[in-house]
């Protein structure tokens, strides 16, 4: 992954938008360096965790991994700041989407419907949580994840959050109200603001896929856990994704405009060999299959397909007559009870050696 330029998508306040390495196609300078700390880049726009920046005229915005639910790189901008820090081009603008009601209606039905709830449950079924320990959620976004650790955990125990984003820390302190066994702290996947073996478990929900370096967050990942402690990863394998289409060269340039937003397709493929390699035990590997024949309100399809939609045309990946016939094709096929949507996300889990 080296050499591969990164697009992200960004969702907030109202806006959707992409990452990518500067110049559209030039690699970012080896000595640039994010403003978190995080060591110098390795030739590539640096993805670790939450730091990432968008670039909008002149001006970036601190970013999530993941957003709301940790769907599909989906990230609310935490707000809007001069750019100061070294190796930006200012003179280049990340195209933005506007959401209106409707899509963003749809989109939080997504967040909560069963398929998002599906995964955090196949998170904490990995994660085993205990009374009374310690689980660092990294990634924490809104906290829906952390409330459920919180229960699990109960008084004695405590649950820490870690996100970069300042809307993301200030929404899910807000749902973590009355929870006094839940904090949320500032920081990265590559940067955890927690000292060396101080938790017993650690989570991370559709956040591995967009980070260039993999193995750096897995070496910090371990770095607070306990020997002995549980680290659980979910991810999509994207190279499982089937949707039926009776124009597949259509549906595979959508599907491969897609692809620009990730920095790993394969994360689940390649996961248990870099856990290995970071001093870490494989305890299971767990397939969750996503497959729809019906076309659902709340379900990872509509979701994509509306993301997809407004992704390809905003970034001028795929022409917008093209983009239109695809989504028009899906609900005429949904309609008449043709439709089928598949896609596997894996749970990982680990034991820290």
């Amino acid at each position: 992954m080296g050499g591969e330029r990164l697009k992200a998508i960004v969702f907030g306040k109202g806006k959707l938008g992409h990452l990518a390495s500067p110049g559209g196609g030039r690699r970012w300078p080896r000595t640039s360096r994010w403003p978190f700390g995080q060591r110098p880049l390795p030739r590539t726009l640096y993805a670790s965790g939450r730091g990432h920046y968008l670039r909008h005229q002149r001006r970036i915005g601190q970013v999530s991994f993941v957003a709301q639910a940790r769907g599909l790189c989906l990230a609310r901008v935490a707000g809007v700041h001069t750019a100061t820090s070294q190796g930006f081009d200012h003179k280049e603008a990340a195209v933005m989407l506007q959401f209106n009601a409707e899509t963003t209606r749809l989109l939080e039905n997504a967040y909560r419907g069963s398929d998002f709830v599906k995964r955090r449950l196949a998170t904490l079924e990995a994660l085993a949580p205990r009374r009374g320990e310690t689980i660092v959620d990294v990634g924490s976004g809104l906290g829906h994840l952390a409330i459920e650790l919180s229960r699990a955990v109960g008084d004695a125990g405590e649950v820490i959050g870690v996100d970069p984003s300042v809307d993301m820390r200030t929404a899910a302190t807000s749902q973590c109200d009355g929870l006094p066994n839940v904090r949320i702290l500032d920081g990265t996947a590559a940067a955890l603001p927690l000292d060396d073996a101080s938790a017993d478990r650690a989570a991370s929900l559709q956040v591995f896929e967009y980070l260039s370096d993999i193995p750096g967050a897995l070496f910090e990942i371990r770095r607070v856990l306990r020997p002995g402690g549980r680290l659980v990863v979910g991810d999509m394998h994207w190279d499982s994704w089937i949707w039926h289409s009776h124009e597949p060269e259509r549906m595979a340039r959508m599907m491969k405009a897609w692809d620009h937003h990730l920095a790993d397709r394969c994360v689940p493929a390649k996961l248990p060999h870099m856990m290995r390699e970071a001093g870490y035990e494989i305890v299971s590997i767990r397939p969750l299959v996503f497959l729809d024949t019906v076309f659902r309100q709340d379900g990872l399809a509509m979701m994509l397909l509306n993301i997809m939609q407004a992704y390809a045309i905003q970034n001028d990946l795929v022409d917008e007559p093209t983009v239109r016939g695809w989504a028009d094709e899906q609900r005429h096929l949904a309609a008449d009870g043709r439709f089928f949507f598949s896609l596997m996300h894996f749970v990982v889990s680990g034991r820290r050696s």
